[in-house]
């Protein structure tokens, strides 16, 4: 015996849950792809390099300003001031590579002695941090 079937009935919440699910998806994959690490405690203008390595922003980075300032993560202070602020970093982050984002308008020597003074801090994982020839500088 055959029974005839009944047409289902749809409702509202049915039609409304592969909405919710594609919004959901949607906020995940952006979360997962967008800059969530702090800004620098300036804006600067990198050099330009012809070949670049992949660079991770954060709290794990010295930005040296063209006019000498320092910043390290979020807080800035004046030039010669930095040997206790790497220390005080390296101390927390033993392992941790640190990279220095120079102005392109910065003194090299001034740079060379930031450099020095973290070695004498005891950081020896320092990446220099640079913008692709040619392409226009993005704000960090």
């Amino acid at each position: 015996m055959k029974l005839p079937m009944r047409a289902r009935r749809s409702r509202i919440e049915d039609a409304m849950l592969p909405l919710i699910n594609i919004v959901f998806l949607l906020m995940v994959s952006f979360m997962l792809v967008g800059a969530m690490s702090p800004p620098d405690a300036f804006e600067l203008e990198p050099p330009r390099s012809t070949t670049l390595a992949p660079s991770d922003a954060g709290a794990h980075s010295l930005v040296i300003a063209a006019d000498g300032r320092l910043g390290l993560g979020r807080e800035a202070f004046p030039p010669g001031s930095l040997a206790a602020p790497a220390a005080a970093w390296h101390a927390q982050n033993p392992d941790a590579v640190l990279q220095v984002k120079a102005d392109a308008r910065a003194d090299t020597q001034a740079v060379l002695g930031v450099l020095e003074t973290l070695r004498a801090a005891g950081i020896a994982k320092v990446e220099l941090v640079a913008a692709k020839a040619g392409l226009e500088a993005s704000p960090p």
